[in-house]
Formats: C-alpha cells, sequence, structure tokens
C-alpha cells in the first residue's frame, strides 16, 4: 500500500512540475488591450546569449539578457479619437506609435486584424490599406494552430508631373509551435511562441500614357520568433525577435517593459549611470542609492564573468584585463528583479 502511494505522489510531482514549466494558453479577443492602455517596449539591436529554444509544449526562455538600446512606446485609442477617423471607418481600435503614425484596427470573438494605417510626413497624409485586411491572429490562437495569408497595399503618388505606384505583396505564414515560461526583465510570463515567416515582394511602376510600366522589382524574406501572452497588464505581443533570410542571425529584438492607463512620461528617467562606453580602462556605476543592489557583467557567449554587491555611490569596475567586445552590465535589487541593464563595449 505504501509503495502505491509513494508511485502515486511521484506522479503527481511530475504533472505539478510539468505545470510549472508553463501552462498552455489560449490566446482569445478578450486579451485585446482596451482603448486607454498605453506600453512601453524596448529594443535591442544587438541581442546576445539569445536561445529561441525547441518546439513543443513546456519551453522555458530567457530573455533576461536584452538590453534597451531604444524606448518604443504606444497607445490604443478609439479611431475617433485619432485625427483620421474617417479612412478606416470599420475600425474599431487604433494604435498610436508615434506623433505622426496610427495604426487602425478591427476586432471580434474571431479575428484580430490590421487594416491600415496612416503616416504624416512633411505635412503630407500617406494612407496605406491592407486589401484583404492583415491577420494578427486568428481566436481562438493556441498551440498548434497555424495562419497563412496574402496581403497587398498599393500606394500612388504624382511629383514633377509623373505619376508613381509603389505596391507591396506579402505572403505569410504562421505557426504556434511551442509554449511555456518567459523570463523577461520585467518578469515571468506563461507565453506561447510561433514562428513567421514573410516574403514580400516590393514593385515600383511608371503611369506611361495611361498604361502602368514596370520600373523595378524585389523579393525579400524576413523571419520571426514571436511570443504572446495572456497576462492583462502585458500587450498581445511579449517579444519578437527578427531573424535574417537564412534564420542564422538574429538581427534584434523587440520586448515588453512596462505598461500604464491614462496619461504619463513614456521615458523613466534612471537613477543609475553607468560610464565611460566604451571604455578600456575603468567604468563607473553611479547611483544615489546602492543598498541592496548587486552587479552581474555577462560577456558576449551568455558567462557570468562578475557577480558582486555593490558598496558604494559610485562603484568602480577595471576592464584593462578584459577581452575586446561587447558586455552587458546588469544591475539588480534585493527582489532579483533586473532594474538596469547597459551594453557596454571594450574596444
Amino acid at each position: 500500500m505504501k509503495r502505491n502511494q509513494l508511485i502515486v505522489a511521484m506522479i503527481v510531482a511530475i504533472m505539478c512540475s510539468t505545470i510549472l514549466a508553463g501552462a498552455q494558453i489560449i490566446i482569445t479577443s478578450e486579451n485585446v488591450p482596451s482603448a486607454g492602455t498605453n506600453y512601453i517596449r524596448g529594443m535591442d539591436d544587438l541581442p546576445l546569449g539569445i536561445d529561441p529554444g525547441a518546439p513543443g509544449p513546456g519551453q522555458t526562455w530567457d530573455f533576461t539578457s536584452l538590453v534597451t538600446d531604444e524606448i518604443i512606446g504606444y497607445s490604443y485609442q478609439h479611431p475617433l479619437a485619432t485625427p483620421f477617423p474617417g479612412y478606416f471607418p470599420s475600425a474599431n481600435l487604433a494604435m498610436h506609435s508615434s506623433d505622426t503614425a496610427y495604426s487602425f484596427l478591427y476586432y471580434d470573438t474571431d479575428v484580430f486584424e490590421l487594416q491600415g494605417f496612416v503616416a504624416v510626413f512633411e505635412g503630407e497624409e500617406y494612407i496605406f490599406d491592407y486589401t484583404p485586411d492583415m491577420i494578427i491572429l486568428n481566436f481562438p490562437f493556441a498551440y498548434g494552430d497555424e495562419i497563412s495569408q496574402d496581403y497587398y497595399f498599393e500606394f500612388v503618388s504624382t511629383s514633377g508631373g509623373d505619376t508613381v505606384k509603389i505596391k507591396n505583396l506579402v505572403t505569410k505564414s504562421l505557426e504556434a509551435d511551442a509554449f511555456g515560461l518567459a523570463h523577461l526583465p520585467a518578469g515571468t510570463f506563461d507565453a506561447l511562441r510561433a514562428t513567421v515567416t514573410q516574403v514580400s515582394k516590393d514593385s515600383t511602376w511608371v503611369q506611361v500614357f495611361g498604361n502602368w510600366m514596370l520600373i523595378s522589382a524585389t523579393i525579400s524574406t524576413t523571419n520571426y520568433y514571436d511570443w504572446y501572452t495572456t497576462d492583462p497588464n502585458v500587450d498581445i505581443m511579449l517579444v519578437s525577435l527578427t531573424y535574417d533570410e537564412s534564420w542564422s542571425v538574429l538581427e534584434s529584438a523587440e520586448f515588453f517593459k512596462d505598461s500604464y492607463v491614462g496619461i504619463e512620461s513614456l521615458t523613466k528617467k534612471s537613477e543609475i549611470d553607468i560610464y565611460p562606453n566604451p571604455s578600456s580602462d575603468m567604468i563607473f556605476i553611479e547611483t544615489e542609492s546602492f543598498h541592496g543592489l548587486d552587479l552581474q557583467i555577462i560577456n558576449d557567449i551568455g558567462e557570468i564573468v562578475i557577480s558582486q554587491e555593490i558598496t558604494s555611490d559610485k562603484e568602480k569596475i577595471s576592464v584593462r584585463e578584459w577581452s575586446s567586445g561587447i558586455y552587458i552590465c546588469r544591475i539588480v535589487d534585493a527582489n532579483s528583479k533586473v532594474i538596469v541593464q547597459e551594453k557596454i563595449v571594450v574596444p
């Protein structure tokens, strides 16, 4: 009897460990951000030590080494609250990503789509209308689901007496091939990963005696790994990694940093300064309050070369003996939360 109880206990422990490794999630229309919600994302222009992992359930992804080279702030609004409510009358959500660009979205219980966007350049409005609407996700969206679609937009302009048409045709394929836990500087989240390939055919045409003549055409391929989450404090998209055509070079990473409701500054002033950068001699870490902070330095293959407590408000680190390259300087608080990450260059 005791042996049977032990076996049952072992099975339960194994099942619990599998659950803790990341529950399977299902993305629905309830996870679409609501108007009035704002998000801050980080852009890492040279991601180091990131492994997208294998397909399958129960995966764990470590994105804690991502560094913010650029902050991207964007907000969701009702289309009627934008300066361009009439261009996409069936849109029921808009996203404002800069002072001059608005994306127009539509969602219901079955689909989440991008209808197009409006950009303003030198006082002139440019409207990009997708045909058909670009599918962001079908709902419900879960592990094993696939999306394939062809869509395009055309843009016609007249300048100097010439009428020019630019056409962008995209073939997109997406497959949700893994789920698990994603660790970010902002926290740990249940996540669903999709592998995405986009083939773009860009062509330029000029109108001659009423007929369109092809001037140039190019074909390019972009590959992504995208991670989605159902966490109510995060936009649907958690992390996006962009790869080259052969999947061999990780070109950039965009990732969730923070969210808020209402009006707030998108740039938060850091109380920690790391300088000089680049440096081949010393680097200094200056902070208003150093108590409870730890320093980690990570090299370009993910090895921790320094891990120590910060003991002064102007900590100094010698890099004279370091190999040339790019390192990650990470400041961690008493709760093991990463509060600052920066790349430092040793020439």
